[in-house]
């Protein structure tokens, strides 16, 4: 099922621990470019997709690049824009490259991303070919986030806000759900269905799989347009000759 944004807005608020905290990071992330689960955790079995590394993730002031730097560490989350590139998808499409703008709000791509950025680069001591599904835990251990991870955090809130206000319990929730949910948002915000192709890296009209008519917001005016239009149906060509002769 699609989410709501203000279930990511909590999954962002509420950093308690080291791994939930490292969990919004990579969730909220995901949500702004609709990213697969093997894209930002690991999976079992192979996967054509290649999981991105910190080398993927770039950040922009306008049409300058800010380079990951220690220096430049406060100055990311300030950002403008940030861009990850794929080096491989299951489409068999290499090396695309998506931008998000800053969107001005608590759950914002470069925060995020910048966010997780630092924290393996300077905090963990990591580099730019770590994925970016690794943290070090309480221990100083480093370690990955699995995709069963995501899920399972996500299940946590979902069953935690209840089905009297989503609709749907914690069953109907898993990893994709944060694909669906990129696809359904910016549906409704109708935005243009080549830009949702394009941002979401689906070759074709496939992404509709993810909208959801069940969504209330999905019929909004729709009844209102109705009522207002009356028509006309230009006869076929074959009636109109039929009842030509009829009248001859």
């Amino acid at each position: 099922m699609a989410l709501p944004v203000f279930v990511f807005t909590k999954i962002w608020q509420c950093q308690m621990t080291r791994k939930s905290t490292v969990l919004a990071q990579l969730i909220s992330g995901a949500l702004f470019f609709g990213l697969r689960s093997c894209e930002y955790t690991s999976v079992t079995g192979e996967r054509l997709t290649k999981l991105l590394t910190i080398r993927e993730v770039r950040f922009f002031q306008g049409r300058r690049e800010i380079m990951k730097t220690v220096r430049n560490k406060n100055l990311l989350k300030y950002c403008t824009s940030v861009s990850l590139t794929f080096i491989n998808q299951k489409n068999g499409k290499k090396y695309i490259t998506i931008t998000q703008q800053a969107s001005g709000r608590d759950l914002c791509p470069v925060k995020a991303w910048s966010a997780l950025t630092c924290r393996i680069l300077f905090d963990e001591n990591g580099s730019l070919d770590t994925p970016v599904n690794t943290y070090k835990d309480n221990n100083g251990v480093r370690t990955t986030i699995k995709a069963t991870d995501v899920a399972e955090h996500l299940k946590t809130f979902v069953s935690t806000i209840g089905k009297h206000i989503l609709g749907f319990d914690e069953s109907r929730v898993g990893t994709h759900s944060i694909r669906t949910s990129f696809a359904m948002l910016l549906y409704l915000r109708k935005v243009h269905p080549s830009t949702i192709m394009l941002q979401g890296r689906w070759s074709s009209d496939a992404y509709l799989l993810y909208v959801r008519p069940q969504v209330q917001q999905f019929s909004t005016g729709l009844s209102r347009k109705m009522v207002q239009e009356n028509f006309f149906t230009i006869p076929d060509v074959h009636e109109h000759n039929t009842s030509a002769e009829d009248e001859s």
